[in-house]
């Protein structure tokens, strides 16, 4: 008897990196805390091998999310979108969520962000 996969994914939580990111001058001056939660939803197969051929790898996806920062970006909407595009290009992938925290901008929270979940067509 086969068991059917209704759904898989791989995630990164909680990825801290210092960035450039923000509308206000004092934002572009200095890197500020973001914390980057993921979910990568995969079309549910079972890998033909026990290599790298056959898999989203984590660890590329978390170095293509860290390249993204070279540079300042104004906003975390755009940031969200971008990342959500980075992680859609594999031709596996069918979904994904993504959260930005912010967890040192806003006094008495625990953070401020956004979360985006995009489809691919």
């Amino acid at each position: 008897m086969k068991n059917n996969v209704l759904k898989q994914s791989i995630f990164i939580k909680q990825l801290e990196l210092n960035v450039f990111v923000g509308l206000y001058e004092h934002e572009k001056k200095s890197p500020q805390r973001l914390l980057i939660d993921a979910e990568v939803w995969l079309a549910p197969q079972k890998p033909e091998s026990d290599g790298f051929s056959d898999i989203v790898c984590y660890g590329k996806l978390k170095r293509e999310i860290e390249l993204y920062f070279n540079k300042h970006v104004g906003t975390l909407e755009k940031i969200a979108y971008d990342l959500c595009d980075i992680c859609l290009t594999h031709p596996s992938t069918t979904k994904v969520s993504l959260t930005l925290t912010k967890p040192d901008i806003i006094n008495d929270v625990e953070g401020v962000g956004v979360t985006l979940v995009q489809e691919k067509n």
